[in-house]
């Protein structure tokens, strides 16, 4: 299960000196997204504030889903399959919510410190179908090396085919009427 983490903890697991970006999921708390940056700078750290843009695009490869991020004009991409969870989540829209809540963690991977964070919500009709994949995916029980194999095969037709994908919005700042999500700001 995931715990609801505040500005400055520190965690061990955390000081792992990459830059990436990992998506979890709970019951409890929604989705997760823990984005690693070594020494981030400030302007790095205010790109993911809760004032600056974000789109948030989901897309699918056998069974396993790819959230890519577009922070003010940087990102990058996570993969998620729902049968990696380990304890056995329904993917249901947490009580009090009408979408996901989705948490994104800027922490800083030289000293495994959470440097900023921000809450929003998935809009109710892009978290229903997310729901409903999550069900129909978390059968297929894959393992990590497997997820890991279709996450290269995802990113190499991506190289080759990028302007012929289309891609669902899960979340959308950029547009003066947002229709896909509601952002809650901190927390």
């Amino acid at each position: 299960m995931i715990k609801k983490y505040e500005e400055g903890d520190i965690r061990a697991e955390w000081k792992n000196n990459i830059d990436g970006y990992k998506v979890d999921y709970s019951d409890l708390h929604g989705f997760s997204l823990f984005a690693f940056l070594q020494s981030p700078s400030e302007e790095d750290i205010s790109k993911m504030s809760k004032d600056a843009d974000i789109v948030i695009y989901f897309d699918d490869m056998d069974g396993v889903g790819f959230f890519t991020f577009n922070f003010d004009g940087t990102g990058g991409s996570a993969a998620f399959a729902p049968s990696l969870n380990l304890d056995y989540p329904k993917f249901n829209i947490p009580d009090g919510f009408t979408g996901f809540p989705f948490n994104i963690y800027v922490i800083d991977s030289t000293t495994g410190k959470i440097k900023a964070l921000r809450s929003i919500t998935l809009s109710s009709d892009f978290s229903k179908w997310l729901s409903d994949w999550c069900r129909q995916n978390e059968i297929l029980n894959l393992s990590l090396d497997h997820v890991k194999d279709i996450s290269k095969k995802y990113f190499d037709y991506l190289k080759k085919h990028d302007k012929k994908r289309s891609f669902r919005i899960a979340f959308n700042t950029t547009k003066k009427c947002i229709e896909h999500a509601h952002d809650t700001g901190g927390r």
